[in-house]
């Protein structure tokens, strides 16, 4: 009897070291051989570390790894180094407030921040050259954005569903894109 009653507190004990421990959690994985990922499910923050480009994502079955936790993604980072932000990989972060993009980025990829609709502002660096189409579609909470000089395309419907959006400013200096009254 008192093996059997050690066990079951032992059991009971391991038990509950398992759940005191489970409410915050972070999850990570690789999106390529040198870009990994963590989330941390009690901050809301999504990091993004490494170099080169990210992935393309989609729709159809090729979905971002962190795809069932973007309701909840409050923040991202993306580490200097990375140079392209892939098709739709933060589509839908509804809870998305701010994000940091450093400069080495050249290219947002097409629907990348399709209805995140708690981003408010984006802060654009001068390096990108491209915003993929509907890169911004539904963002209705996006108030402010500013095309740097270096940005040369800019898809179709990039900015299409920004109601809370007045105006988009383009730095004096860019060569293919103005703005005029907003």
């Amino acid at each position: 009897m008192k093996h059997k009653f050690s066990f079951f507190i032992i059991t009971v004990l391991g038990l509950m070291s398992i759940i005191s421990t489970s409410h915050a959690e972070s999850y990570s994985g690789s999106l390529t051989e040198d870009m990994q990922w963590i989330f941390d499910s009690e901050t809301g923050v999504l990091d993004i570390t490494g170099i080169g480009t990210m992935p393309d994502y989609d729709y159809w079955g090729n979905y971002v790894p962190w795809y069932s936790y973007s309701t909840i993604i409050k923040s991202i980072n993306v580490s200097n180094g990375v140079s392209s932000i892939g098709n739709y990989v933060f589509d839908n972060c509804s809870a998305l407030t701010e994000i940091t993009l450093p400069n080495s980025i050249v290219s947002i990829g097409d629907g990348c921040f399709t209805n995140c609709t708690s981003l408010a502002t984006i802060n654009i660096q001068e390096n990108l050259n491209s915003i993929g189409e509907g890169s911004f579609w539904g963002c209705s909470s996006l108030s402010a954005i500013t095309i740097p000089s270096s940005v040369s395309s800019i898809g179709a419907d990039a900015f299409r569903g920004c109601t809370s959006l007045p105006a988009i400013s383009v730095h004096s200096e860019n060569g293919y894109y103005c703005d005029v009254d907003g």
